[in-house]
């Protein structure tokens, strides 16, 4: 099944065989890996090299390493989990700025509800209200609560579209700017700003508005933008003056 691992960045050779076949559809979602010793042999490696390499594609989210007697490697789908923290810890040393974020979401998220508009069905109209309304009632950021209710009322609408590429992305972003509101602890001025923007897109969607759906939608992530800077900044202020 494998090549016995080159001299070298061994374990890297290890990952990369592992990845091929996943990725091309030889080793499947729930299947479960040959024993220890068997990898062990067609590698070449130890104990130790192969267990490192396993660890390093459980980290990655291709493999769930089930303990006990009956346990062992076992390949797994990637999740929507694993790819965004792969992503936000690289974006975290590229130090993002809202202002970066924000042109991500001002090119996409318009066009997205644009689209939408007039697709969709009664029970997607029924169950975005179900979105905003819980979001409504649970979003406010200085008490870090209803954070990830406000992040899936925008990715929401991503999955009505089935691109999985625009959730990918939605997805992180918000995730990223979320971990920005948690720092800075929004106001309610902000909390208020943020519901109506929503009411004004869920309206437009309800009515079938698309070029009035876009419209808002962008209004909603400028204002965004803008407050978040200016916290941002106030916050940075703050902790640089003298105590």
């Amino acid at each position: 099944m494998f090549q016995p691992a080159k001299n070298g960045k061994i374990t890297t050779h290890i990952v990369n065989q592992f990845r091929s076949r996943i990725f091309k559809g030889e080793l499947k979602p729930g299947q479960i890996l040959p024993p220890e010793k068997d990898l062990m042999v067609e590698f070449g490696v130890s104990k130790q090299t192969l267990r490192e390499s396993l660890r390093a594609l459980e980290i990655m989210g291709l493999l769930q390493i089930k303990r006990g007697a009956s346990g062992g490697p076992v390949v797994q789908p990637v999740d929507l989990a694993t790819t965004r923290e792969s992503i936000m810890n690289f974006l975290f040393f590229e130090n993002v700025r809202v202002e970066d974020l924000s042109a991500v979401r001002k090119i996409i998220e318009p066009q997205l509800v644009r689209q939408l508009a007039g697709t969709l069905s009664a029970q997607g109209k029924q169950a975005l209200v179900e979105v905003h309304e819980l979001c409504k009632r649970n979003y406010d950021p200085a008490k870090l609560k209803g954070i990830t209710d406000e992040i899936n009322f925008h990715v929401f609408m991503a999955r009505q579209s089935g691109n999985s590429t625009l959730v990918l992305i939605l997805d992180f972003v918000n995730n990223l700017l979320a971990n920005l509101k948690k720092a800075i602890k929004p106001d309610d001025v902000f909390v208020e700003m943020v519901q109506v923007g929503h009411q004004r897109i869920v309206d437009s969607l309800l009515a079938d508005d698309g070029e009035g759906a876009a419209n808002n939608m962008l209004l909603h992530l400028c204002e965004v933008e803008q407050a978040l800077a200016t916290l941002a900044a106030k916050a940075e202020t703050q902790a640089t003056l003298p105590r």
